[in-house]
């Protein structure tokens, strides 16, 4: 499984997103329950800021090929162990230093075997 290695910047951000199926009655009463094995998965904004310029071309090699469905380990930010993701957005900015970007991206977490 690839690997990407590369090191975030402040301003990564996580938010949790929760799986639930849901009935609804008419009374207003509702219930609820998990969906799946793994009903709440991370999903990460991913800021890398002042990035060279070959840097920033070889993130976007690893990424573009296989954006929103190849699979890639990664190790967030204060975590030990690497978790599989997909990557569903990717951006780049121009930034004031000359040969630097930002880049952003957003993993979502997989899970499978």
């Amino acid at each position: 499984m690839p690997v990407f290695n590369w090191a975030e910047s402040p301003g990564s951000s996580m938010t949790l997103q929760p799986r639930v199926v849901a009935t609804q009655f008419g009374d207003g009463y509702e219930q609820a329950a998990d969906d799946g094995l793994n009903p709440v998965k991370q999903v990460w904004s991913v800021a890398i800021n002042n990035a060279a310029l070959d840097e920033a071309d070889a993130i976007e090699a690893f990424i573009k090929p296989g954006m929103g469905r190849a699979r890639f380990d990664w190790t967030p930010p204060r975590q030990t162990v690497a978790l599989k993701w997909k990557c569903t957005a990717f951006s780049r900015t121009l930034n004031e230093q000359v040969g630097e970007v930002d880049l952003r991206l957003t993993f979502e977490q997989v899970f499978e075997p």
